[in-house]
């Protein structure tokens, strides 16, 4: 199970990109693989024992095939994951990957003051308008009607009072 809502929480990820996020012309919503030209991807994540090789992995490849991705991780030492990731960003960014995964079954996550102030600095930016496109947005909608679940709804409520911040 900790494995699928990781996997679901890369293709959040990676299918809530802003367009602006990379330079790439998509298919017709339904249609694989989504981004008609290979889109490379740096996604940051920390070190997990239970993952032989992130780069052969199943679910890397079936990304990498439906979504027409190059997937290139970068893996943290995750007892100084959050720290690192929290130093590049106040940093810039510029040396940030593409995509930032949190594990926080590996004791990575971020606290509400870095979150807050990732948002107020402009380092993230809300995903609803990206979601609520269903030209962007379509597999993910796909997916919440032929399963039933929707992750997007589900709420967080020590993060509740920072969803209204990110909504402004």
């Amino acid at each position: 199970m900790k494995n699928i809502m990781k996997l679901v929480a890369l293709v959040l990820a990676l299918a809530l990109l802003p367009v602006s996020a990379f330079a790439a012309e998509f298919n017709a919503p339904g249609e694989y693989p989504i981004c008609k030209e290979t889109v490379k991807l740096t996604v940051g994540i920390p070190d997990n024992i239970r993952i032989e090789d992130y780069e052969t992995n199943v679910m890397t490849k079936k990304l990498e095939e439906y979504g027409n991705f190059d997937l290139d991780f970068v893996i943290y030492d995750s007892t100084d994951y959050t720290t690192k990731i929290n130093l590049m960003m106040m940093a810039g960014g510029s040396e940030l990957p593409d995509v930032i995964l949190f594990d926080v079954f590996a004791g990575t996550k971020l606290t509400d003051n870095q979150l807050y102030s990732w948002a107020q600095t402009g380092s993230i930016i809300p995903l609803t308008q990206y979601y609520n496109d269903p030209s962007i947005s379509y597999w993910l909608h796909e997916a919440v009607e032929r399963t039933g679940v929707d992750l997007s709804r589900r709420r967080n409520l020590r993060y509740s009072h920072l969803q209204s911040v990110l909504r402004q």
